[in-house]
């Protein structure tokens, strides 16, 4: 008994031997394929799929096997997209023999080329061949860690019936740049040291009619002068306003035996300077007057 059945090669997908399409399977020969089967569905669990690192390079030339079938692809390759040719030598025309080498004419092999698109995208092998015989093979196949590439393919008319592949040669990828760092287009403020403070003047103190207030102060209010010494020095500071332009601060030494009138120390409306008080007496007032119009009046102690 003979039994019909089709090829399972792709155009390539078309056999090369006219008569290949009508033949008996040796129960051994069978048993034989079965095994291979079994021994490449093995290995196909034990290899996996590369992680996808980078872009995969198929660009130049290689080949693939398709069964016993070596197919040529000369490919360039733009990011992950891919174009070029591909060629095999097959059967171009069918003979006419009704039996083997009996009447008719036989069939001629030649080279059969086709275009090639397609696209290599993270572990994904996708190429679509147009064969200048009318067909048009789809692969599609995986990369692995090795480097190998391999798959499956089909003839577009009849996408049930199946051929594999592998490529000839190993393949590597890109390593994918490293991201450019961001710079920031506008530099960070500067952060500037603090520096010593400007020197700023006392502040006026003003009345409720918005007038400085007329004041007359020494410093320090109790005065210690040691036993070696027999004098120090006070700041005395005053101000009679713009009111008073000719005020006068006058001094005078009171109590531990020390008396006498008040003397002029300076004539101005307002400053601060250094008056030196002696050790004998028990303290010293200071005032400020205008016209014998006394506008304020200070005192300081002094301690032995």
């Amino acid at each position: 008994m003979r039994t019909e059945h089709r090829s399972t090669q792709l155009s390539p997908l078309a056999p090369n031997n006219p008569r290949a399409q009508n033949h008996s399977i040796p129960r051994r020969w069978f048993a034989r394929v079965f095994g291979a089967f079994l021994l490449l569905a093995t290995f196909a669990l034990r290899a996996a799929p590369a992680q996808a690192q980078g872009q995969w390079s198929v660009a130049g030339q290689f080949i693939i096997n398709q069964g016993s079938i070596p197919i040529t692809l000369n490919l360039q390759q733009s990011g992950k997209k891919f174009s070029g040719t591909a060629s095999f030598e097959g059967v171009t025309s069918k003979g006419t023999e009704i039996l083997p080498y009996v009447g008719g004419t036989f069939g001629s092999r030649g080279t059969i080329t086709g275009k090639v698109t397609g696209t290599a995208e993270d572990n994904n092998f996708d190429m679509e061949v147009a064969w200048s015989n009318g067909q048009t093979g789809i692969y599609y196949g995986t990369f692995y860690e090795n480097g190998l590439l391999k798959g499956e393919g089909y003839e577009r008319r009849s996408p049930k019936i199946k051929a594999r592949w592998k490529a000839a040669r190993t393949f590597e990828r890109t390593v994918a740049p490293a991201p450019a760092p961001v710079v920031n287009a506008t530099p960070p403020p500067k952060v500037l040291r603090a520096g010593p403070k400007p020197a700023t003047p006392p502040p006026k103190v003003l009345k409720a009619d918005g007038k400085p207030k007329i004041f007359i102060h020494v410093t320090p209010g109790i005065v210690v002068i040691p036993a070696e010494k027999s004098t120090a020095t006070v700041t005395l500071s005053w101000n009679a306003g713009p009111d008073h332009p000719n005020a006068v601060v006058q001094m005078k030494a009171s109590g531990g035996g020390a008396s006498g009138e008040f003397k002029t120390v300076a004539v101005q409306a307002q400053g601060s300077r250094g008056i030196s008080v002696e050790r004998g007496p028990a303290g010293y007032q200071f005032i400020l007057t205008d016209q014998g119009q006394e506008l304020a009046r200070v005192a300081c102690i002094i301690k032995r």
